[in-house]
């Protein structure tokens, strides 16, 4: 089979057969039987295809329509529970009905699978408690949509927030809980931009880390801090998510008119905790590599993966612990000043 692949002809197939003295009574027909076997495989059956077409014609009642970078896209959802987990983080985009909707996605659940839809094609379908993937892969549609790219554009979509002094961008990793979508909004409150929440993409073409419209989500334990600090905070609706992240509130970018893209040379590990004194220093690839890499997409081709490489090579990587807001907020600022 892998000869089969790094063959671009059945003659080449054939020859290294016979150059190499092996036997095979069944050359002649071996390459089209591979052929035809290989096509059979990646070929959906036509069982699945019409069940597909059931599911995508049976009810999706519930449709919003968005726009973002002058691009509208629609999404239609099966119910209000489905809809509740994708449309808040993008309610702020939201618009009246559109003809220049460039994207139609579908989402919903059937025998406790999710599915996802794209312009009437099936996308992906995982279990209900595999839900994050059907987020992940309709991010990174969107993302295709209203940069008008293809997946192999994109080196990387990172489990990561970022900001931007408005010239470059700093990245801002951590597992879940240390407190990386609240430092992005504390950012964000002190006058540096929002570039992405939660997923950040890394375009191959130059290496930069593009503009997520997806809003912030504040957990519930930050939400009396946020309501001292933004207007409003108050009446913004709450979502609950799930066991683990609870009751959450989306927060969106409080400027327009933002670049859409920066250069992002530096990546922050940030560590919230209540008892640790403050500090900032340089830590090795490896470390942060180890926790940025495992709950992030990167692409498997070969030249997005030298991309990927290029820019780890890059960048400055830095541990920053803290307990009070100041604190990291002044680190930031030297961070981007250096």
């Amino acid at each position: 089979m892998e000869l089969f692949f790094q063959s671009k002809t059945e003659k080449k197939f054939k020859n290294f057969f016979l150059s190499a003295n092996i036997e095979t009574p069944y050359l002649d027909n071996l390459y089209q039987e591979l052929k035809v076997f290989l096509k059979e495989k990646n070929k959906k059956r036509e069982a699945d295809a019409i069940e597909d077409i059931k599911l995508l014609n049976s009810n999706l009642a519930l449709s919003e329509c968005y726009c973002f970078n002058n691009t509208f896209f629609q999404i239609n959802y099966d119910s209000q529970s489905n809809k509740n987990l994708i449309h808040a983080s993008l309610k702020h985009l939201k618009v009246k009905e559109s003809h220049q909707i460039k994207n139609v996605f579908d989402i919903k659940i059937d025998n406790e699978i999710y599915y996802l839809f794209n312009n009437k094609k099936l996308v992906i379908s995982c279990k209900i408690n595999e839900f994050h993937l059907v987020q992940g892969k309709l991010i990174l549609l969107i993302f295709n949509t209203i940069y008008d790219k293809k997946e192999h554009d994109w080196v990387a979509t990172f489990h990561a927030s970022t900001i931007s002094d408005g010239k470059s961008a700093i990245m801002c990793v951590g597992n879940s809980g240390k407190g990386k979508s609240t430092l992005t909004a504390l950012l964000m409150s002190n006058g540096f931009e929002l570039v992405a929440d939660d997923i950040s993409p890394l375009l191959r073409k130059n290496n930069h880390i593009y503009q997520n419209p997806c809003a912030i989500s504040i957990k519930k334990g930050a939400f009396k801090l946020f309501e001292n600090i933004f207007k409003d905070f108050k009446n913004i609706e709450t979502h609950f998510i799930n066991d683990i992240k609870g009751k959450v509130k989306y927060l969106p970018s409080n400027k327009s008119n933002l670049k859409s893209n920066y250069p992002c040379k530096k990546v922050v590990l940030v560590n919230y905790s209540k008892e640790m004194a403050y500090k900032l220093e340089k830590v090795n690839t490896e470390i942060a590599l180890n926790t940025l890499i495992p709950e992030s997409w990167i692409s498997p081709k070969k030249r997005n993966a030298k991309s990927f490489l290029k820019w780890v090579d890059s960048c400055e990587f830095y541990q920053l612990t803290y307990s009070k807001t100041n604190e990291a907020i002044d680190a930031f600022e030297k961070l981007f000043k250096s």
